[in-house]
């Protein structure tokens, strides 16, 4: 079984994977995954180019549901202790987000409830 971080991490990299993908499938030039110049990079971890504008995606993973079962309808997806509009000037990019919705699995969602209690 997985630790903590193990699946985290696991997850992040599987976020970026399919974001690169959907990225460029949705016609977005020159994507880049960032963090493998720059390990976790402050910002940012895709750039991409479309109709000539350069952009700094951050990419976020998300419960799509609540634990109460509702759709989730918060994404949190400010970077705490970050100027990001610095870093996007640094960059010369505007500043964008992708987020996943994922559902997890229940035997998941029932053990952290559980530990919540």
């Amino acid at each position: 079984m997985m630790t903590e971080h193990e699946r985290r991490k696991a997850l992040g990299f599987w976020e970026e994977r399919k974001a690169l993908t959907l990225l460029s499938g949705a016609k977005f030039a020159n994507v880049r995954d960032l963090n493998e110049a720059t390990f976790n990079h402050p910002f940012g971890d895709i750039a991409a180019e479309r109709s000539g504008i350069r952009c700094m995606i951050g990419v976020k993973t998300r419960n799509k549901y609540t634990a109460r079962g509702a759709l989730n309808p918060t994404y949190n997806i400010r970077k705490k202790g970050a100027n990001v509009a610095a870093i996007a000037e640094q960059h010369d990019a505007q500043l964008a987000w992708v987020a996943i919705q994922v559902i997890p699995e229940r035997g998941i969602l029932c053990r952290r409830q559980a530990r919540r209690r």
